[in-house]
């Protein structure tokens, strides 16, 4: 694919009313799941070292979920700017859950010390760690849109761009499916902990799904990036 291909289907993949409701409703569907699972999973009643564990995820995924809640509505909405400034929170929760390999990771980030989080997970060194899945340029476009008060900032002020608005909220909810695919990944792999049970019991997974086979902006992302919800 092209770049004229390329441009012409982004175009085109923003879409109208119907999508732009296709994408609220699912952003707000799935962040009110995130939200119940971080609470179960924080009330988890699990023994010992892999209980923490399960209990700290729990609360990255309701970070998550509060997060996404409030970005959702604001790139739905007309607050655009502010709902970039969260998308980028989002995608550091992302380079972050790709840290969550086993309880002493997660404990390492739990005890983390400042000068621990501003050396071993700042984003620079999350890039390091990430086998090549953490994209410098998307990471730095979250961060002039809405990381950082930048002139690539004003154009979603008074939510005058919806198509950006529209571009913004499909990375949001790609963010939050690769989170999703990581944290499941990691708590079905804890063997007699019924953590697996609490994620697979939610409806995320088929709520992404469903809308991930409606958006054609989401289609041509997976062409693009191929392992867009890949872990």
């Amino acid at each position: 694919m092209d770049n004229v291909e390329f441009g012409s289907r982004l175009k085109s993949g923003i879409g109208d009313h119907d999508l732009w409701a296709l994408r609220g409703e699912t952003i707000t569907k799935v962040s009110a799941e995130l939200l119940n699972v971080g609470l179960q999973l924080m009330e988890h009643r699990a023994p010992g070292d892999i209980g923490h564990a399960v209990r700290t995820t729990g609360a990255l995924i309701r970070m998550l979920g509060e997060l996404s809640t409030a970005a959702g509505r604001m790139l739905s909405g007309t607050e655009h700017y502010a709902g970039a400034a969260l998308l980028r929170q989002v995608a550091e929760i992302e380079y972050l859950a790709w840290t969550f390999k086993d309880q002493a990771a997660i404990n390492a980030w739990l005890e983390s010390s400042y000068a621990d989080q501003k050396s071993v997970f700042a984003p620079e060194q999350l890039q390091r760690s990430a086998k090549g899945r953490f994209l410098q340029e998307d990471y730095l476009s979250h961060c002039e849109q809405g990381g950082h008060p930048l002139p690539r900032g004003i154009p979603l002020l008074a939510g005058m761009d919806i198509a950006n608005a529209q571009l913004l909220l499909v990375d949001l909810l790609i963010h939050c499916w690769r989170t999703w695919n990581q944290v499941y990944k990691l708590l079905s792999s804890y063997q007699g902990v019924s953590a697996g049970q609490v994620m697979s019991a939610s409806p995320v997974t088929s709520t992404f799904a469903q809308w991930g086979k409606r958006d054609p902006l989401f289609q041509l992302m997976i062409e693009r990036l191929p392992d867009a919800t890949e872990d």
